[in-house]
Parts: C-alpha cells; sequence; structure tokens
C-alpha cells in the first residue's frame, strides 16, 4: 500500500485484490494508535465519504470498548467482523440483540443508502452555491409590551364604556344586492381566519341625535350611517358599519380611533320637533370638474331623506310599541330569519369593526384588526313606532367616491340632470322611529394582523 504523506499527493485508489491488506482501526501494535479514514478495512473498503464515515464510527467504537465508558453502536449496515480488543482474541459484544447479516444482500443495502446520502449531500451544496446560504430562522419576536396611548392637548379622547342617549333614531330599511354586501364583507371583514357573510339582502339606513357619556363629560352628535346584518360560520348575528358621518369633530376622532368606526366628518342635519321632517348629509366627495376633466374634492349632498308629505317633525307619544316588538318588526322586513335576528337585538346589538391606521407609504397598514363591540340597551327606556303609514324617500347622487348605491347595490330608480349627475331614489321597504339609552362596552379584538 501506498501512503499519501504530501498534500500534494493525489488520493491513491485500492487497485483489486487489496483490500486484505487495509488494517482496522485498532490493527496496530502500537496501544494508543488508532487508525480512521476510507482507507481503512470496512464493509465499503472503498475511497468515499461513506466510508470514511463508517471508519470514523469503527475508531470510535474500538475506543469506547478499550478506554472503557459508553460503548458506541456499529455503523447502520456495517457488516463485517466487528473490532476486537487489543490484548484478547474475542470480538467485541455486539451493540443490538442480534447481528447484522453478512451477505451480499447487505452489501448491497448499505452501498445504496451510502450514495443516496452523498447524493443528498451534494445536492445540498449545489443549491448552495447556486442560490446562496439558507436564510437564518429569524428569532419569535417579542410579546408585545402595553404602550400608554399619549392623550395630546387637541384630542378630547374619552374612554370606553360609553353611556348614550338617544332622543331620535329613524330606521329604513332598504333592499341591497348580496353579491355587492360579500364583497364588502370580503375586502374589509375577511382579513383573518374568520369569515363574515351577509344575512339576506338588506341594509338598514339609520339617522339618530345621540349624547355620549364618559367620564363625566357629555358630547351631543348626529349621525347618519349603514348597518349591514352580517353572521360569521352560523354565529351570532352582527352588524357592520361601511358608511358612518357626523357633524362632532370628538366622536369621530374617539369613534375611529378606540373602535374603527368609519366615521367621516360632515354636515348632519336630522330634524328635532316643530323642524322640517328632513334628514340630510352634505360631506367631501371626489368629483369631476366638467371644464378639464380634472377631479377635485369638494363638500357635497350625499343623501337627503324625506316624507312624501311634507310637515314639521313630530315625534310619537302615543301607540308606542317595547323594544321586543321593534325589533321582530324589522327583522320581519330584513330576514331571512327574523328569530335569530330579535334574539341579537333583544341581547343587545354587537357590532364588528375594521380598526386599521395607515403605514408612512399610504399604501400599508401600520396597524390594522378586526374589533367586536355591543351596544347594549336599557330595555325599559327603548320605545318607538312604525312609520309605514307615511312613506319616506331617499335620494342619494353618485359620485366617484362615495358611490354608495352602486357599492351596496340599492335597488333605486336613477335619474340624471343636465350635467349628467346621477342621482337615486331609494324607497324603504319600513320605517321606525324609536328612542333608546343604552352603553357602548369597550371592544375586543378578533383578530390582529402580523
Amino acid at each position: 500500500m501506498n501512503t499519501p504523506t504530501s498534500l500534494s499527493d493525489r488520493y491513491v485508489l485500492a487497485p483489486p485484490m487489496t483490500n486484505r491488506y487495509r488494517l482496522k482501526t485498532n490493527e496496530t501494535r502500537f496501544a494508543n494508535l488508532y487508525l480512521t479514514g476510507d482507507w481503512i478495512k470496512t464493509s465499503l473498503s472503498i475511497g468515499c465519504l461513506e466510508a470514511a464515515a463508517m471508519a470514523g464510527i469503527q475508531t470510535a467504537r474500538a475506543i469506547s470498548l478499550e478506554r472503557g465508558g459508553r460503548v458506541v453502536r456499529r455503523a447502520h449496515g456495517d457488516w463485517i467482523e466487528d473490532v476486537a480488543v487489543r490484548g484478547s482474541r474475542t470480538t467485541a459484544p455486539p451493540a443490538s440483540p442480534t447481528s447484522p447479516a453478512r451477505n451480499t444482500l447487505d452489501v448491497v443495502k448499505a452501498l445504496v443508502h451510502g450514495v443516496l446520502d452523498r447524493g443528498r449531500a451534494l445536492a445540498h451544496d449545489l443549491m448552495t452555491v447556486v442560490t446562496g446560504p439558507a436564510a437564518p430562522t429569524p428569532p419569535p419576536p417579542p410579546p408585545r409590551r402595553p404602550v400608554t396611548y399619549v392623550r395630546r392637548d387637541s384630542e378630547l379622547l374619552g374612554r370606553p364604556p360609553f353611556e348614550l342617549r338617544c332622543d331620535n333614531l329613524f330606521l329604513f330599511v332598504l333592499r341591497a344586492n348580496r353579491g355587492r354586501l360579500q364583497r364588502i364583507c370580503d375586502r374589509e371583514l375577511n382579513l383573518g381566519p374568520t369569515r363574515y357573510t351577509p344575512v339576506g339582502d338588506t341594509v338598514v339606513l339609520y339617522a339618530a341625535t345621540l349624547t355620549n357619556l364618559a367620564m363625566g363629560t357629555t358630547c351631543r352628535s348626529s349621525e347618519v350611517g349603514i348597518w349591514m346584518p352580517i353572521e360569521s360560520d352560523g354565529a351570532a348575528i352582527h352588524t357592520y358599519s361601511p358608511y358612518v358621518w357626523i357633524d362632532s369633530g370628538t366622536s369621530m376622532i374617539g369613534g375611529r380611533g378606540i373602535y374603527g368606526y368609519t366615521k367621516q366628518p360632515s354636515q348632519v342635519t336630522v330634524p328635532s320637533r316643530g323642524q322640517p321632517s328632513r334628514i340630510a348629509v352634505t360631506s367631501d366627495a371626489l368629483v369631476a370638474a366638467s371644464a378639464r376633466g380634472a377631479w377635485r374634492i369638494e363638500p357635497s349632498p350625499l343623501l337627503t331623506i324625506e316624507p312624501l308629505t311634507a310637515a314639521p317633525w313630530t315625534p310619537p307619544h302615543q301607540d308606542l310599541s317595547s323594544w321586543i316588538d321593534l325589533t321582530r318588526l324589522v327583522a320581519n322586513f330584513i330576514g331571512p330569519n327574523p328569530e335569530r335576528l330579535t334574539a341579537m337585538m333583544s341581547a343587545g346589538m354587537k357590532s364588528i369593526f375594521l380598526k386599521q391606521l395607515p403605514d408612512i407609504d399610504g399604501e400599508r397598514a401600520a396597524y390594522q384588526a378586526i374589533v367586536e363591540a355591543s351596544i347594549t340597551p336599557a330595555i325599559g327606556t327603548v320605545r318607538g313606532v312604525s312609520m309605514n303609514s307615511t312613506p319616506w324617500s331617499i335620494a342619494i347622487p353618485a359620485y366617484h367616491a362615495p358611490n354608495i348605491v352602486d357599492t351596496l347595490g340599492l335597488e333605486a330608480t336613477v335619474t340624471s340632470n343636465h350635467e349628467l349627475l346621477r342621482t337615486a331614489t331609494v324607497t324603504p321597504t319600513a320605517q321606525v322611529w324609536m328612542q333608546f339609552e343604552g352603553r357602548l362596552d369597550p371592544g375586543v379584538e378578533i383578530w390582529r394582523a402580523g
């Protein structure tokens, strides 16, 4: 055998009939010398990585047997005679209850396993060269620590829960397109594992005058918005408000910042006693300038609600119905399951919000979550009456944004004026007026992005 001793020597292959000259790891005359490498006698006895690995295991086993300590098991598929303890004519005891069979099949198995392992190693090395080393696994993010909200002098922000008193609440049930409502759910709510779907093909347009009480202070506001009845995986019915217009900056900041209400600053008219029976919203809209075809944002009338017979508004005081009767009345028009809706509204109206804060690039969200909160009425304070005997009409102009009728798919009659501005006239299927007192509870995060 020729032993390469210089780094410039080529690897010496074993010619045929030379394996009998190979030595095992401890077959030397030196008690403290062990041989290892693919050139010693192993079950493979050829020049390859697998033979070198088997030689290393053989050396470790010989040391453990001769020096004492935990006995190292033999390599998988090692079929040749086990190493013998020097100074003894007997071989070491087997590391397993049964000795591997010494036949050609075991040799082939060992060779195949070696080739496969070597192929996997080479493929890994090749991918490392082509794509670079794999990126290290990032450490888990540290747990979020609670951060105190910094209240600035200009922000009159209360803390939930909020006590509510609603002197005037008008409800108008409108027919909508269920596919359009599902599109809103998919775009604005179905961001996490919970899937929300619309309940039926109706929405409720509401107009209210509210007094909010928090931490001993009151804030009055008038607001108009849309309630979408939705459900999730057969659970309780909730509401979602894709549109809310409000005339109080304080209520707008609190509703958007704490819960995620889609409140927009607006001029809102909700009639009180003796005033014309007219509900109106004026707010910013994206409109086209006819002169040069440019777009501009300007205050525009978004909707107007009036009875077909003009008269001063007089809140009803006779034949007022209870909360449960009012919820049954509205539920029968919303459908398709009035009993479920009645049960939901009797226990309080649970609302779902998309609460988010845009990042500095305006495209991504620095914070995004689905939040749930409940408006719980004081049942004894609720009273109201159906207004179906006096038909009302709703006029909604169409703008590039907001485009309320098309977004909700409302059933409407559309007309155009001389400037080609389209206006949709919507006829409610039911109308209810009511008063109540209640509480807006703190919200709970259902899902958070990131």
